[in-house]
């Protein structure tokens, strides 16, 4: 009712130049991406694709495994997506040592141990965190380091013949041995 009034009182022209103002506008709006659809149908844009859904499932761990040395060790596993890597150690299954976090994301992941005792029973489980901040940790799992090398030669004393007795047939010959780790054969 009020556009009659308007037309009937601005005149004709009047009415058209604002019908063709509006649709100009409109026009002009829709083009530039800022109207409400497709401006040669009629119908509305598409909806904006929905987000992905966000990642809380935590890395799996797979393959562990410890390879020890004398007072090293190297312990790897995998992972099945990228994710950081730390290994928690210790002589019981409350650890007490960790290496620092490497934060390369990787599903491939070794870290080096290094200071431990010779002949000792070590406990260990490794962290890794994807990007998206999910933390796995796996079950406790040990190692042995092994023994320090003998650097120490045995000790031989041989008791018969007497030092400096000349032989001439055959001799048996006695002697004993002494090591700081043990002796297998004299």
């Amino acid at each position: 009712m009020s556009y009659m009034r308007s037309f009937a009182s601005g005149g004709l022209a009047d009415a058209i130049r604002r019908a063709a103002a509006i649709a100009m506008f409109s026009v002009a709006l829709a083009g530039c991406g800022g109207g409400s659809g497709d401006p040669g149908t009629g119908n509305p844009p598409p909806a904006p694709p929905p987000p992905p859904p966000a990642d809380t499932i935590a890395p799996v761990l797979n393959a562990l495994s410890a390879s020890p040395g004398f007072q090293e060790a190297n312990v790897s596993w995998t992972t099945d997506e990228p994710s950081d890597s730390q290994v928690e150690y210790g002589t019981s299954a409350t650890y007490g040592s960790s290496t620092t976090v490497a934060a390369a994301l990787v599903t491939s992941h070794t870290m080096a141990l290094s200071g431990l005792n010779a002949a000792t029973t070590y406990h260990y489980r490794v962290k890794s965190r994807d990007a998206a901040g999910n933390l796995a940790t796996s079950t406790d799992g040990s190692f042995s380091t092994t023994a320090a090398p003998d650097t120490t030669a045995p000790v031989v004393a041989i008791s018969s013949p007497a030092s400096g007795a000349t032989v001439s047939t055959t001799v048996s010959i006695a002697a004993t041995a002494t090591d700081n780790v043990g002796v297998t054969g004299v």
